[in-house]
């Protein structure tokens, strides 16, 4: 239509998950004292980076172990890849 503007609505999340990580913002912020939700996600990032650094190590320092199978837990989003561990972002 001519004249009306599209607007853009971005997702943190896959919808499918969403009740798990408002969850983790809601623990976040009550558990740290954070006020602000968007600093919560902040504090989240920040989190998430340190347990996959804590990962990498125990990786690194596995001889002759299995590899960590902590990933292959989580599911990911219909279409978003194979139970790799890794998540494939959509475009």
């Amino acid at each position: 239509m001519k004249g009306k503007k599209t607007r853009f609505h971005g997702h943190v999340t896959h919808i499918d998950s969403f009740d798990r990580f408002f969850e983790a913002a809601i623990k976040t912020k009550r558990d740290l004292n954070v006020h602000n939700s968007a600093m919560a996600i902040a504090v989240m990032a920040e989190l998430a980076l340190e347990r996959l650094a804590q990962i990498e190590a125990e990786n690194d320092s596995e001889t002759d172990e299995e590899p960590n199978e902590t990933l292959d837990r989580f599911d990911t989003p219909q279409g978003a890849g194979e139970k790799t561990g890794k998540q494939t972002a959509k475009p």
